[in-house]
């Protein structure tokens, strides 16, 4: 392919935009990425980070055009998501963000797993029955597990839901929410893999998952989960979060959600938002032009769930 080719020829670049290494982002802030000289251009990364090109002057302008009107601030977040899917199919664009546009035209299931949710989805669920969805990421500990119950129990009576949809890796978790739920449908898709990984499997499985929760009325989340932010990005719908995160989160500039409480924003949470600002030619740019600080898209990637 064109791609392989130009990196055999060792015209590629790499940048390195993750949890462990945050090499790229004062490129990210300073390059011209449509003029660049390199002729293919990877970036490694394992976090949301579009963001952070409004403090690139070249890129700015197009994040900003980019970005789905309307962009509210923080104190006028909705306290249900804008953005309700058409049949389970589309979602439209009154929500706003960058995250969730993106994800609705990115994402893109093969037929065949489509069609296997939506066998699953229409014998299991009949259409004027209302459900909440959960994703439990880590194998939670005994009163990790409990606080999981006690919010799934009551987002349950706040959205007189009788059925759960359950997304996990950890299959002790799954049974352990079916055997304290009792009186509410579990149910799953398929066994679970036991493991992360970029096997046919594990990858069938997860976007299976995240197909399976979008068609939920609501949604319980774990902290700081890409899975949970597909799910939302996609669905629209009002989610709560649960747990602690897995990742280290610079505290800096973060609007904080509670245990068990809704997130006012379905785009991703910028996970180093805090670490990225303080790079020298981010700061820099931001410094040069305040205002930018303040962009509600910056806003809305700057809440912690």
């Amino acid at each position: 392919s064109y791609v392989e080719r130009v990196q055999a020829a060792g015209h590629a670049q790499d940048w390195f935009l993750a949890h462990d290494d945050r090499s790229g982002f004062d490129r990210l802030c300073s390059s011209d990425l449509r003029h660049d000289p390199s002729t293919l251009l990877r970036i490694f990364s394992n976090l949301y980070f579009a963001p952070l090109l409004l403090a690139n002057p070249r890129a700015a302008q197009q994040m900003h055009s980019l970005a789905v009107r309307p962009l509210p601030a923080p104190a006028l977040f909705p306290k249900r998501a804008a953005c309700v899917p058409a049949g389970g199919e589309a979602c439209g664009e009154e929500a706003g963000g960058l995250w969730g546009p993106a994800l609705r035209f990115l994402f893109r299931p093969q037929q065949r797993l489509s069609a296997s949710v939506r066998s699953f989805v229409q014998s299991q669920l009949p259409r004027a029955e209302t459900s909440l969805g959960v994703h439990v990421r880590s194998q939670p500990d005994d009163k990790q597990a409990a606080r999981i119950v006690q919010c799934l129990r009551q987002k349950l009576a706040q959205a007189n839901a009788s059925t759960l949809l359950v997304a996990t890796m950890h299959r002790g978790a799954r049974d352990y929410l079916a055997q304290q739920l009792r009186g509410t449908r579990v149910l799953w898709l398929g066994d679970v893999p036991a493991v992360q990984g970029a096997t046919q499997l594990t990858l069938d499985s997860a976007v299976a998952d995240i197909m399976l929760l979008s068609q939920a009325s609501g949604l319980v989340l774990s902290r700081g989960s890409t899975f949970g932010y597909i799910v939302q990005g996609l669905s629209g719908r009002p989610s709560a979060i649960t747990g602690g995160s897995h990742v280290q989160l610079a505290k800096e500039g973060l609007v904080s959600v509670g245990e068990c409480q809704g997130v006012p924003t379905s785009e991703a949470f910028f996970h180093q938002l805090g670490f990225a600002i303080h790079h020298s030619t981010c700061a820099a740019n931001l410094r040069a032009q305040p205002h930018l600080a303040m962009h509600p898209l910056f806003q809305l990637a700057s809440v912690a769930h």
